[in-house]
């Protein structure tokens, strides 16, 4: 017999089994997400524990390639739109998704100025999302 086991009575035994129990429900109970990165440290999918996916809008278009398993169509910037850099997706003949920047605009606002995604779809036409944001549908 332990030293505990000698110590404790039953009960006292009992309860501490029982808070042993309590303690690790409640860790488990806690909400868990996991994030799947490229290689340069670019969260690219989270997942929560069960492994559902929670996927972002990436960075960067390579990132959206991979996603959506798919080449984007790159847009030559022009002379009044440098530093455009805009990329179009089309998946499916109802969805256009774009990664666009705007640096060129001094009085846009700073995520209009930065890099953010315009998604094109049927009754939802041209809403707007930031790199980080969930993908709606997901």
């Amino acid at each position: 017999m332990t030293l505990l086991q000698r110590t404790l009575s039953p009960l006292a035994r009992a309860c501490a089994v029982l808070a042993l129990l309590l303690v690790s429900a409640l860790a488990l109970a806690q909400t868990v997400t996991y994030f799947d990165n490229d290689v340069s440290g670019t969260p690219v999918l989270a997942t929560d524990a069960s492994g559902a996916n929670k996927p972002t809008f990436p960075k960067t278009s390579k990132e959206k390639d991979q996603f959506l398993g798919m080449e984007g169509k790159r847009v030559p910037d022009t002379a009044g739109t440098p530093g455009r850099d805009k990329v179009v997706w089309q998946p499916n003949s109802n969805t256009k998704i774009t990664l666009e920047q705007h640096p060129y605009h001094p009085n846009a606002p700073d995520w209009h100025r930065g890099p953010h995604y315009h998604v094109d779809t049927p009754g939802k036409t041209h809403e707007r999302f930031l790199p980080g944001n969930k993908i709606p549908g997901f």
